[in-house]
C-alpha cells in the first residue's frame, strides 16, 4: 500500500513504467479483475498511533502490474479515501494491490460500521 495526498501523484505511480524483464512475463491469461471504477471497497490499515484501521473509499483507476515479491501480475487500485475514513489526515489516494482489498464497501450493511470482513 502506497499512499499520497494528490491524485496526480497518485496517477503517476499507477502508471510508473515497470522494469523491461517483466515484458517477457506477461501472463497467457489475466488474473480476474475484481473491482471496477467507483466501487466503494475497504482495506486494513495502520493509524499513525499503530494501531490497525478499516479504511474505505471509491476506485478511481486501475492496471495490471508485475509484483516482484510474488514473481506474478496483480490488479492495482489507486483508491480515493472516503471523507470518514480513518487514514484521511494521512493521505487522500491510496494504490491497492487486488489481494489487499478486503471486500466491497456494501457488506458493511451487514456488518459492523468498521468491520469491513465478511
Amino acid at each position: 500500500m502506497r499512499g499520497f495526498l494528490a491524485y496526480q501523484d497518485a496517477l503517476d505511480a499507477l502508471l510508473e513504467p515497470f522494469l523491461e524483464s517483466w515484458r517477457d512475463t506477461y501472463p497467457k491469461e489475466w488474473p480476474k479483475q475484481q473491482f471496477e471504477q467507483d466501487d466503494k471497497v475497504c482495506w486494513k490499515a495502520r493509524a499513525s498511533d499503530g494501531r490497525e484501521v478499516i479504511d474505505h473509499g471509491a476506485v478511481r483507476g486501475y492496471g495490471i502490474r508485475p509484483v516482484e515479491h510474488f514473481g506474478q501480475w496483480r490488479w492495482n487500485y489507486l483508491v480515493e479515501l472516503d471523507g470518514a475514513s480513518p487514514s484521511l489526515e494521512q493521505m487522500r489516494y491510496v494504490l491497492l494491490w487486488q489481494d489487499d482489498i478486503l471486500g466491497p464497501w456494501s457488506i458493511l450493511a451487514s456488518v459492523e460500521k468498521r468491520n469491513c470482513l465478511s
